[in-house]
């Protein structure tokens, strides 16, 4: 079965963000999300202009696309606000861009678009 841009996505997310993020924040956190699964799911928002109930609900009908976030729960949108809260834009910045650029390296005919909301991508390729 062919990865679908998103899954790939998604894949390139988790990985940068666990170079850039410890798994949880302190070790009194509950350890039911680590920080780069919630990292990856914002960089997946800003790619997708998803709101925070977009990225609940496709985050609970797709199980692909949980498996590529290493995802066993599904909380409400409400666990990814409180983190954008706390996360600082720059690291948000910097996994997207490491993200798309990691993309596009594997797939060197996907184009990418940078909208007005900030990074967008637009992943079709040009075969």
């Amino acid at each position: 079965m062919a990865k679908t841009r998103l899954l790939v996505f998604a894949q390139h997310a988790l990985y940068v963000s666990k170079a850039i993020l410890p798994d949880f924040r302190s070790r009194f956190s509950k350890h039911i999300f680590m920080q780069p699964q919630l990292l990856a799911i914002i960089c997946l928002m800003r790619s997708e202009d998803w709101s925070f109930r977009d990225a609940e609900f496709h985050l609970a009908k797709n199980q692909a696309l949980r498996r590529a976030l290493e995802l066993e729960k599904i909380r409400d949108y409400t666990t990814l606000h409180r983190f954008l809260q706390r996360v600082e834009q720059g690291t948000i910045q910097r996994a997207l861009v490491e993200t798309i650029q990691q993309v596009k390296a594997d797939d060197p005919g996907a184009s990418l678009a940078v909208g007005e909301a900030g990074m967008q991508a637009d992943f079709s390729s040009k075969n």
